[in-house]
């Protein structure tokens, strides 16, 4: 119902008062809910990275101990300086000494030891081999180091094998050339076992190495074909899908990634999302019905005030005045509208009539309202101007001001005469001060013929001339144009007089013609700007670009009416 709107409005007021402050709360409950379990899954599976990272670290610390102690070994170092043909139960003898050693290193891990010796005669038995095996370029980056090379072999991500090895090499140096190069293999496995711990269902660890080529070492997946499958089509940007947790190694630049997927947490969630929402809607529903109880109370005298108005408002206000019982609110409402609807309408028509009466008035007082002062100065200069002929030509141009001024009580007159009119008060001017100035003007032919209001120019012209290139050393210049713009006429009134400041000019803009009017001269600028918005509309007024000592100049910008406008 139409009249039920109110009632409706103040129930969804109600319901967003209290909805929004309870889902405001409800949202950030359980965004520290999920912001707390998600920082719970980080921090276990980087707990649990740093553990691994420390076992493989020990590992390779130990490798580079093995390292140590093997450039240390004098049994070896004798070996790889011995000549197998002359010291044969010497070099047999000293190579099971080195043999023992290598054998309890190769022990643990699967470990497997090779000696590269530059002695060629040297015996290739279970650990020595010929330099000559190695890649030259490899020899040069060994030699070149000053720590061990070392280089990873990884298997790939879609193998799924961890058949990969990491290789270290070392050199032993003699007195002045080295002697050997030291192989140190050490499987994948031993490295990928160390990460083999319980990681989040659908969570996968990488190891990637310093190139950015990357192998999958452990999943939970429930088949290992979709682990790889997923590892070797994810979407690197696609960082929302899944949380990432690195731990760099503690040598060269090589990292553990882990990938933990952001549902395994909704899923950890997933009852508690479920019982908040089963209460939130008991919650929902029980408000819904309280605020449309509340409503109702709150209306029910406003219902029935509008339900007791007439939809035809021109025929309720015909009605007399009713009578409304009660004191309270609404009561004092309903005694209220009744009173104000009658007065509306008695305002309405009295006001009507009054604004169509004002506008008349307006227009009347202010064409009525000209400054005759120039006129006054004039006819004094006339009692001291000689010779005659001088004065009949000042007469004349009176005569002429005058007969187009009157105009037979008409308000709007062809521009042409207003022009004339101009000239004549231009001229009445230049004898009544006394002193040369030159103007110009300027109206395309077509114009000649249409419409404006009387005394529209004037003013302007007179304030050109007074407050403009009047008091001037060099000569003064007033230019009137006017031409046609599209449907419309535009006219310019420029002087070269002393122009004005921007003070000056808002503050003559912005005030009231009686305020104004005698240092603007004649009605003024306030003054035409009215006649403008009365007659043509608010849309038609001035435009006034000035300043100090560059003139003025003033523009405005009318209808085009022709001479058969109604007058």
């Amino acid at each position: 119902m139409k009249h039920a709107v109110f009632r409706r409005r103040l129930t969804l007021l109600l319901i967003l008062c209290t909805l929004v402050p309870l889902f405001t709360v409800g949202y950030f409950y359980l965004r520290q809910v999920w912001t707390h379990q998600t920082d719970e899954v980080i921090s276990e599976t980087r707990s649990q990275l740093n553990t691994s990272t420390e076992q493989v670290t020990k590992q390779i610390d130990a490798i580079y101990t093995h390292l140590q102690l093997m450039r240390q070994n004098s049994y070896l170092y004798d070996l790889l300086n011995m000549n197998l043909e002359t010291n044969t139960s010497d070099f047999f003898s000293t190579s099971h000494h080195v043999v023992d050693v290598i054998k309890a290193m190769e022990a643990s891990e699967n470990r497997t030891i090779h000696i590269y010796s530059y002695n060629n005669l040297s015996y290739e038995g279970m650990f020595l081999r010929d330099i000559s095996e190695l890649p030259s370029s490899l020899i040069t980056a060994v030699l070149a180091g000053k720590t061990p090379l070392r280089e990873a072999h990884l298997p790939t991500a879609s193998s799924g094998q961890e058949t990969g090895e990491f290789i270290i090499y070392d050199t032993i140096w003699g007195v002045s050339a080295p002697l050997a190069i030291i192989e140190y293999r050490l499987p994948f496995e031993s490295i990928a076992q160390a990460f083999r711990f319980s990681i989040p269902k659908n969570s996968v660890i990488l190891y990637e190495t310093e190139q950015g080529h990357s192998v999958m070492i452990h999943h939970s997946f429930d088949k290992k074909e979709e682990a790889l499958n997923w590892v070797q089509h994810r979407d690197p940007n696609a960082s929302g899908k899944y949380y990432v947790i690195e731990k760099p190694l503690n040598w060269g630049t090589d990292r553990i990634i882990a990938l933990v997927p952001s549902s395994y947490v909704y899923g950890k969630l997933q009852n508690f999302i479920l019982a908040l929402i089963a209460i939130t809607l008991v919650i929902l529903l029980l408000i819904l019905s309280l605020t449309i109880y509340i409503s109702r109370q709150m209306t029910r005298r406003l219902y029935h005030l509008v339900l007791s108005m007439n939809t035809d408002v021109d025929q309720w206000l015909k009605q007399e005045p009713t009578q409304v019982q009660g004191n309270d609110e609404f009561s004092r409402i309903a005694s209220k509208f009744y009173d104000m609807a009658a007065r509306i309408k008695e305002y309405y028509h009295r006001d009507a009539e009054s604004e169509k009466e004002n506008k008349s008035l307006q227009l009347q007082l202010l064409q009525e309202r000209i400054n005759p002062h120039f006129l006054y100065n004039t006819l004094s200069s006339l009692r001291w101007a000689f010779p005659n002929e001088r004065l009949e030509s000042i007469i004349l141009s009176m005569a002429k001001y005058y007969r187009i001024a009157l105009n037979e009580g008409h308000f709007r007159i062809r521009i042409e005469q207003e022009l004339e009119m101009i000239r004549e008060y231009l001229n009445l001017q230049r004898f009544a001060y006394v002193m040369e100035f030159t103007y110009d003007l300027q109206i395309e032919p077509e114009l000649n013929d249409c419409y404006i209001l009387k005394h529209l120019l004037q003013p302007v012209v007179e304030n050109a001339f007074l407050h403009g290139i009047k008091g001037l050393k060099d000569q003064g210049y007033i230019l009137v144009r006017v031409v046609k713009r599209g449907g419309q006429i535009l006219i310019q009134v420029r002087d070269n007089g002393k122009g004005m400041t921007p003070e000056k000019l808002e503050r003559i803009l912005n005030s009231e013609p009686n305020e104004q009017s005698e240092a603007a001269g004649g009605y003024g600028i306030q003054n035409v700007r009215r006649r403008l918005e009365l007659h043509y509309g608010i849309q038609h007024g001035i435009h006034i670009q000035s300043q100090p000592g560059a003139g003025t100049t003033l523009t405005m910008l009318i209808p085009a009416e022709s001479s058969h406008a109604p007058l």
